[in-house]
């Protein structure tokens, strides 16, 4: 089915048939939905929201959803409100991140970045870069009551070892020190993080900082999301945070089970929350996806050969990740990425028709544009008293 038309008249032509819709349009604030039963919705900027209507209610809607929020964070550039137009020019990474995102469509791919051999960074990629996460919590931690416990202690060697590798093959920040946020704590049900091994540290604004000794537990975002209502950012953290968490919580807060804190959940708050929920889930498993390909591609003997002229050619296939890595300019290195089996002829074409773009955007951006963050240790402190 060919599109033409305005850049929002197109995407919204490639929503409709990409997802099978019968229907997708901008509801502006004040619209009324259609029944929530037949369609799906990605919040935009301002209030509006790009909704996807269907003849039946699918069966698959996790898969559509995800699909839908990375059409919509991929191109939000063009979904953005008439009065916030774009400059005739966009910059080198605005279309880079663009480029990519279509790169990502052709070959129904989840995500799609570019690194260099020469540094930590990534330099672009068709989903949005996460930022380390604000660490400082506003009140004191109970340090008292933890060194009574006699629970308060640096994590040991081997934890250390462990906390490290998984920051560097997430691209997480790691945490140290005892340092909890009470309010945190108190917005998440003990049962949850005894069930998913995570600790609350702190809470800014709507999003909640956790730390997680398992970070690919992406079923942990989603219920995170359902009970708080809030965002997660996750951090790596080690096993004798749980125990120092676990002891300065024992007895204490919400006793319910796992069981009884969800069937609890009201009604309606599930409802409102289900679709943020579920896209919270599918987006941490792109990033997870995304990361471990890189941290797979940086360990490539090839990659410290191509200072010198040397090459990656490199195409896996898993049941769970799979990836195309390809040189480019010398030190950069495409790598698109799956996490499921994948059309490798489909992919490897669609690579040759999107490299040269992405070589000449990627060589017209400046020296550190983006500086995304990279994997590191988080210090997270109390707030000094003012004098």
């Amino acid at each position: 089915m060919p599109v033409s038309g305005t850049p929002l008249e197109e995407l919204l032509a490639i929503v409709r048939r990409d997802l099978g819709a019968e229907d997708a349009r901008i509801l502006e604030p004040d619209e009324t939905p259609p029944p929530i039963e037949r369609c799906l919705s990605h919040d935009l900027a301002g209030g509006r929201r790009l909704v996807v209507t269907f003849t039946d209610a699918p069966a698959d809607a996790e898969a559509r959803l995800r699909r839908l929020s990375m059409l919509a964070t991929s191109f939000h550039s063009v979904l953005e409100p008439l009065e916030r137009t774009r400059p005739s020019r966009p910059p080198a990474a605005l279309s880079l991140h663009e480029e990519l995102a279509a790169l990502v469509q052709r070959a129904y791919a989840v995500d799609a970045a570019v690194i260099d051999a020469h540094s930590p960074v990534v330099w672009g990629t068709a989903g949005e870069e996460r930022e380390a996460p604000a660490l400082a919590p506003d009140a004191s931690p109970p340090t008292d009551r933890l060194r009574e416990t006699g629970a308060l202690r640096l994590l040991k060697a081997s934890e250390e070892i462990e906390v490290r590798r998984l920051s560097r093959q997430y691209g997480l920040s790691s945490i140290e020190g005892t340092w909890m946020d009470p309010r945190a704590v108190e917005l998440v049900p003990r049962a949850l993080c005894e069930k998913y091994r995570i600790v609350p540290l702190s809470k800014s604004g709507d999003t909640l900082v956790i730390g997680m000794v398992d970070p690919r537990n992406v079923d942990a975002i989603h219920d995170l999301v359902l009970v708080t209502g809030l965002s997660v950012d996750p951090v790596v953290a080690g096993e004798s945070m749980l125990t120092i968490f676990a002891r300065w919580n024992d007895g204490q807060g919400d006793t319910r089970s796992y069981e009884e804190v969800m069937s609890s959940l009201d009604p309606k708050d599930r409802e409102e929350r289900e679709e943020t929920a579920q896209a919270a889930r599918a987006d941490w498993a792109r990033h997870l996806s995304c990361r471990r390909a890189i941290f797979e591609v940086r360990a490539l003997p090839e990659m410290a050969t191509l200072p010198r002229g040397g090459h990656v050619h490199t195409t896996v296939s898993g049941a769970e990740l799979g990836y195309v890595a390809r040189s480019f300019a010398g030190i950069y290195v495409l790598v698109l990425v799956f996490d499921a089996p994948f059309d490798e002829l489909r992919a490897k074409r669609a690579i040759v028709h999107a490299l040269p773009t992405i070589e000449r955007l990627v060589l017209a951006l400046p020296p550190l544009d983006p500086g995304p963050p990279v994997a590191g240790v988080v210090a997270i402190r109390g707030r000094r008293r003012r004098r």
